[in-house]
């Protein structure tokens, strides 16, 4: 599976079971492609908002 995200507002944080995270800001894109049993969550990346 692939995964694209375009983020239009704010930061979202990344991360998932191998270890792996990072933030991204608005106007970036973000293209993953999807492993078996790897689980990703994604949230705002944001304290305050």
């Amino acid at each position: 599976m692939e995964i694209i995200t375009i983020l239009l507002e704010g930061g979202l944080k990344h991360q998932d079971s191998m270890g792996k995270e990072g933030v991204i800001s608005f106007g970036e894109v973000q293209v993953m492609s999807a492993e078996t049993e790897i689980q990703h969550s994604e949230m705002n990346a944001s304290q305050k908002e």
